[in-house]
């Protein structure tokens, strides 16, 4: 842009000597409408602006005023598509990063989820356990026919009213307690129990105690 006037008096470049000056607020002065130094600016009234002589070389950012249109427009395309694909690529990230968190947020769900039913089956578990710790801390409470059960307990017999060949001779009568525990061969426990089924079976009862001792 070479041709330019002055705002004011529209006195062309050919005409004047001196450089034409132009303002902080974009108006170009010839000298006789505009000297040095800060002054109102006489098209605009914008007070006290100051003002650049207009002579090579210009300053870059006043240089580029003056570029010729069709010159200023030409990389304006290479410009937006340049512009264009650095906003696909960001969008781009944006969208797998969205689907992450999206695909994450459901995994955090079905996680919460079975934390939950984990902690209500270690509840009823441990509801279970305290349970069985009970009755094996009071087993005089608890009556089984397994003889693992009968651990430390004594099977008080009167045997003079049993006739087992193999344990209490027939020619005798005893009356005595006889004392059972789990180590006893397992044939004589089978003997004691069908007795105790029988209409003729003698009282069983059931002790704890802190020692096991042998029949005498």
């Amino acid at each position: 842009m070479n041709s330019y006037i002055c705002n004011k008096c529209y006195s062309t470049k050919s005409r004047r000597k001196k450089p034409f000056r132009i303002t902080q607020c974009g108006h170009i002065f010839c000298d006789n409408c505009l000297d040095e130094g800060i002054r109102p600016c006489p098209r605009c009234n914008n007070g006290e602006i100051a003002s650049l002589q207009l002579e090579e070389p210009l300053l870059p950012k006043v240089a580029s005023l003056f570029i010729p249109l069709n010159e200023a427009m030409q990389p304006l395309p290479e410009i937006a598509n340049f512009q264009s694909a650095q906003t696909k690529i960001i969008l781009s990230r944006f969208y797998q990063i969205d689907r992450k968190y999206n695909l994450l947020k459901e995994e955090y769900r079905k996680l919460a989820q079975n934390m939950q039913i984990i902690t209500e089956k270690y509840r009823k578990l441990r509801e279970n356990m305290e349970t069985i710790n009970m009755k094996f801390a009071y087993p005089g409470n608890v009556i089984s026919d397994n003889p693992s059960t009968f651990n430390r307990r004594e099977i008080l017999i009167d045997a003079k009213r049993m006739h087992i060949d193999s344990f209490t001779p027939s020619s005798r009568s005893y009356n005595k307690t006889v004392r059972f525990t789990p180590s006893t061969n397992q044939s004589i426990y089978e003997k004691l129990r069908k007795a105790t089924i029988s209409s003729n079976a003698p009282t069983i009862r059931y002790y704890n105690t802190y020692s096991i001792d042998n029949h005498k």
